[in-house]
């Protein structure tokens, strides 16, 4: 071990001490490095088993518990005889046979035929309403028919007039114009301001303005959204130059779309067609509609009243657009309202049915299956369905055409699945056999064994990697656990189900074995696996994951025991769970049985962990034990190592004090 305290010894006797101190615990520092090395072959036995472990619970995962379950095994290609009129689902579980389907009607949505929207939007002009514009006074406080002041400066005048927003905009142009203002009205191109003079103009509310007509500094100023309604520009403040007009943008769309209010729409008439607020109910719910909504706001409505409807305006053809998204006889698309007033507004938006107005109701689908059905039309049974996706005695499919003869589905047993399955397992099963088998056999030899840090050193690292590969390479050497695991699995998968008719062994089946020599490994005859699932699919289901057969359980009590039939149902029915399993097990499925032999062999105990193939609480115990004895052993090779220094020091002191006093002896002899 050594210490790491510096010390400057032989100074006076001229001795190695470092070396000698050494040398006289090399037996000290043997056993430390023994339980050092025992410590690394634990750490890596932990670590090789943990990897052990894991494959093999992943093998179970994969392979063994999915072969214990019969459904692996219950695989059915379903093939239609029209696809273009009938498709199945590879979910379907109909088993071998032939099943015949016709189908009458499809399931269909309820849907509307509009006609064109027949309305224009109102125009701007002299007699268009300022509050019609969204123009107001934007004060906090202030209600929609609060006045709106708006400051005119000329030069350095000021003047004020006062705007109400229930006027109109011929009575703004009136205003402006007393002011030397010109305000145009084009119901395509807007509205603009020209002036013959430079103007500012200034919205404001609840100003103050000094003696001379100057706004008081500190003051807040309200305006309100007089130019941006006029389409002109956002703020409270906007400059005119002489003779140059200030045109706005568009502020009313001339056509139909989706943002358009609808207090802005006119019917054939030229009057609006909402001129107050009413209601329409759709699919037997109300919805209530104001002049602010726009066409597309009453879509939204008109979808929150059922869910299921699907709603859109054309503007390139003024036209709406109803289908329910759901099919069958409940889906319905019944818009209308109740009202003379609401219904000449639907009339006017094209909002209502033209042709057949059964096209408000959906319909079911019709379709026989082996002439059978709960509905007789024409003589004829059929079955009804909302959706055109239908579910029946197993089988899943998908209606699309209506057809004249029926179509023929045929289900047959699908052995491709199973034989790929089969191939990976038996590749799998090789593979996990071949590394167990290595690594029993493996036998790491006397010369290598973990090395210290200091053997580390002393040696290269290509050396070191070698040397350590040896050793981990023989960690399970006739282990125990892993032999034990490894024969349990061999032997299982040898076994015979007793209960079985024809197809006993995985043998019977094509899963074999090769000679002695090849420790296990499998080989797998697909034409022998495929004919057998043909042939007695129940037996093959058995062989791999059957349950057990009471039966058969009952029989070998009576054999074991030399009792009679009766006596041995009494007795076994007597039996506990675990009990029974023992005479169970010669009539289970071969996987299951491995599944059971896995549980066993992990199941938890005094010494291992649940899972756990190996005994994983041992191994952690014998890690701290060895870690303890490595920790008391450096103790004592520290104590003893600070006992020797000592002596040394001693003894370098005392040849010190009789080499000083043989130089004054000899300083003394010299002066006679």
């Amino acid at each position: 071990m050594g210490s790491n305290t510096i010390r400057f010894t032989g100074l006076a006797s001229g001795l190695d001490t470092e070396s000698l101190v050494k040398a006289m615990l090399y037996t000290d520092q043997n056993k430390i490095n023994k339980q050092t090395k025992k410590q690394q072959l634990y750490t890596w036995k932990q670590e090789a088993w943990k990897e052990m472990n894991s494959k093999i619970n992943s093998f179970n995962e994969k392979y063994v518990d999915k072969l214990r379950m019969q459904s692996t095994f219950i695989k059915t290609k379903v093939t239609s005889s029209n696809d273009k009129a009938l498709s199945v689902s590879e979910n379907s579980n109909i088993g071998n046979g032939i099943h015949k389907v016709e189908i009458k009607q499809l399931a269909t949505s309820a849907y509307m035929m509009t006609k064109q929207n027949a309305t224009t939007v109102q125009p701007i002009d002299v007699d268009t309403k300022l509050a019609d514009l969204g123009i107001m006074n934007k004060k906090e406080s202030a209600l929609p028919t609060d006045p709106i002041s708006l400051q005119i400066k000329k030069g350095e005048d000021y003047k004020t007039i006062t705007i109400d927003p229930n006027a109109t905009l011929g009575d703004l142009q009136d205003q402006l114009r007393d002011e030397g203002i010109e305000l145009s009205i084009s119901s395509t191109n807007g509205i603009s301001l020209k002036s013959n003079e430079d103007i500012a103009l200034k919205v404001v509310e609840n100003q103050v303005l000094n003696e001379a007509g100057v706004e008081v500094e500190g003051i807040e100023i309200e305006g309100s959204n007089l130019f941006s309604k006029l389409g002109m520009k956002s703020g409270s403040k906007l400059t005119l130059e002489k003779d140059t007009a200030v045109i706005g943008s568009q502020i009313r769309e001339t056509e139909v779309n989706g943002n358009t209010v609808l207090g802005n729409l006119l019917g054939s008439d030229g009057n609006p067609i909402i001129p107050s607020d009413f209601t329409l109910n759709v699919n037997g719910k109300n919805i209530s509609l104001t002049q602010n909504d726009t066409i597309n706001s009453m879509i939204s409505k008109i979808k929150g009243a059922d869910s299921n409807l699907s709603v859109s305006f054309d503007s390139g053809m003024g036209q709406f657009f109803v289908t329910s998204t759901a099919t069958g006889a409940e889906s319905q698309t019944q818009i209308s309202g109740g009202t003379e007033e609401a219904n000449k507004f639907l009339d006017a938006l094209g909002l209502v049915h033209t042709g057949d107005a059964a096209l408000t109701q959906g319909k079911n689908a019709l379709y026989s299956y082996n002439g059978m059905g709960n509905t007789t039309i024409d003589g004829k049974n059929y079955f009804e369905s909302s959706s055109n996706t239908v579910k029946i005695n197993g089988l899943e499919m998908t209606l699309k055409e209506v057809t004249s003869e029926p179509i023929t589905v045929q289900g047959s047993t699908n052995t491709d699945e199973m034989v790929e399955f089969m191939k990976e397992f038996v590749s799998e099963y090789n593979k996990l056999m071949e590394d167990i088998n290595t690594k029993l056999k493996t036998k790491t030899s006397k010369d290598y064994e973990p090395l210290t840090d200091e053997e580390k050193e002393a040696t290269t690292e290509a050396n070191v990697e070698k040397i350590e590969k040896y050793v981990k390479d023989g960690l399970f050497y006739r282990d125990s656990d892993l032999m034990e695991l490894r024969d349990s699995l061999r032997d299982t998968m040898s076994g015979v189900v007793a209960s079985n008719e024809k197809y006993k062994t995985l043998y019977s089946v094509g899963i074999t074995t090769g000679n002695w020599r090849e420790n296990g490994k499998l080989y797998f005859d697909e034409e022998t696996f495929v004919k057998a699932l043909q042939e007695n699919q129940e037996d093959v289901l058995n062989l791999f994951s059957g349950s057990g057969d009471s039966t058969q359980a009952v029989k070998e009590y009576m054999e074991k025991n030399s009792v009679s039939e009766s006596e041995a149902q009494t007795a076994y029915n007597a039996l506990s769970y675990k009990e029974k399993q023992q005479y169970l097990t010669s009539s289970q499925g071969i996987f299951t049985r491995i599944n059971s032999n896995f549980s066993a062999l992990s199941k938890s105990t005094d010494f291992r962990s649940y899972g756990s193939y190996y005994n994983d609480k041992l191994l952690v115990s014998d890690l701290k034990d060895v870690a303890d004895r490595i920790y008391t052993l450096n103790q004592r090779y520290t104590s003893k190592e600070t006992a020797l220094y000592k002596k040394f020091t001693a003894m370098e002191k005392t040849i010190s004090q009789l080499n000083s006093q043989q130089s004054s002896l000899a300083s003394m002899m010299g002066t006679y």
